[in-house]
């Protein structure tokens, strides 16, 4: 038996628009369009690629379209987000040390409530910063997803709310008949039964709880504050949606990205007791003070590490001496900074150096009484080629450590 995409739909409980929830619907039970027709009839190209940038170690996310719980064709041409992508968006900068802050950039109607708890409580325990910025729209699950931030900043014109969860049923044509077994009398529970639509108001009724106390709990508020003046399902403009408590402040993309650039003469960090806060988005900062207070065991444990990697370096320094050059090695040994492979570099640098001179001091210099050298300074135990020998060492190591050609 196939199964449908319009069946698929009817069977997931969303968070969304009735619109886009309509919208979609349409688009699904066209089932003989090819994808380049439906991705015509949207006016967005098929090849709709996700992009997180980057600015001044903020990342940026867009959070866009309908929200779907997988990633496919469908997303890709309906110019939707799925949820998996996102989580990966997300995490990526949350490990990524050139990251001090997210910024979700949403304008989306929702989407599928499957996982959109989970990614929400994965945005709220975020060690750094997130702030979600709303331009245009952030309803049902995008709503969801930006009350998990740590703030809300939102445009003048912004649309947000439509809280809640809804099933779409669509009669079946032409349905085969089914017969249920009468151990499972809710199974495939449908709105043209009493007892059916009942057990699908129940099941809704469950997940709009669970994304009420969600919201409530983001937003340091109560269900039933959420529920009666979060917009009852409907949605709040802009400095409306401040007011009501479901927003923090109105304002641009642009004066949130500048809010996180220091002012002339400020840090933009404060200090309050042994915890750094910065000012921007009200966020604890992660320096030793903090950690000394607070994770103590922690701390002990990336100061051992440290440790290690600091002698590593050093003994990785050490390695390229050679004889001559003893007072080069034990300074960059010691300056904190030089790797054994840049040591190399500037140990075979001075060793050049040191022979230009040497042969020009012999070019300006009187011819020798006597040109031919003894024995002993010919052989191999010369201080010259004990020298020659540990620059040709040095090199080879440094050509594997690097990876040059010879």
């Amino acid at each position: 038996m196939t199964i449908r995409a319009i069946d698929l739909i009817a069977a997931t409980p969303w968070a969304i628009t009735a619109e886009e929830l309509e919208r979609i619907c349409t688009i699904a039970v066209r089932e003989n369009d090819s994808p380049d027709a439906v991705a015509a009839r949207l006016g967005r190209p098929l090849e709709n690629a996700r992009t997180v940038t980057e600015r001044d170690g903020t990342a940026i996310i867009p959070i866009t379209g309908s929200i779907f719980r997988r990633a496919n064709l469908f997303t890709e041409i309906s110019g939707a987000t799925s949820v998996e992508v996102l989580a990966t968006d997300i995490q990526a900068a949350i490990d990524s040390p050139s990251i001090a802050r997210l910024v979700l950039h949403i304008d989306s109607p929702g989407g599928q409530a499957t996982g959109i708890g989970d990614l929400a409580a994965l945005i709220h325990a975020s060690p750094k910063p997130i702030i979600a910025f709303v331009e245009g729209i952030a309803a049902s699950a995008a709503y969801w997803l930006a009350s998990a931030a740590d703030r809300i900043v939102v445009s003048s014109g912004a649309m947000l709310g439509s809280i809640g969860v809804v099933a779409s049923f669509r009669p079946e044509k032409d349905a085969p008949t089914k017969i249920i077994s009468s151990q499972s009398p809710l199974k495939q529970a449908g709105p043209d039964t009493e007892p059916g639509r009942a057990e699908i108001q129940r099941v809704v009724d469950a997940l709009a709880a669970v994304f009420i106390g969600d919201v409530a709990a983001y937003r340091n508020t109560d269900p039933q504050t959420v529920a009666e003046t979060f917009g009852r399902g409907g949605l709040l403009v802009g400095a409306d949606a401040v007011a009501a408590g479901m927003a923090d402040a109105v304002g641009t993309l642009e004066t949130l990205l500048a809010s996180f650039k220091p002012s002339a003469g400020s840090t933009g960090i404060t200090a309050t007791g042994t915890t750094m806060t910065d000012t921007t988005t009200g966020a604890p900062t992660i320096d030793r003070a903090h950690l000394a207070a607070h994770h103590p065991a922690l701390l002990a444990e990336l100061l051992a590490e440290g440790a290690q990697t600091e002698r590593a370096r050093i003994q990785g320094v050490r390695a390229q001496a050679i004889p001559g050059h003893e007072a080069l090695i034990e300074r960059l040994a010691f300056d904190g900074a030089t790797t054994g492979p840049e040591a190399a570099v500037q140990v075979l640098a001075a060793e050049k150096a040191l022979r230009d001179h040497h042969a020009a001091a012999q070019a300006t210099a009187a011819p020798p009484v006597n040109a031919v050298l003894p024995p002993a300074a010919q052989t191999d135990d010369s201080p010259q080629a004990k020298t020659e020998s540990a620059a040709v060492a040095i090199l080879a190591n440094y050509r594997t450590a690097t990876g040059t050609a010879a």
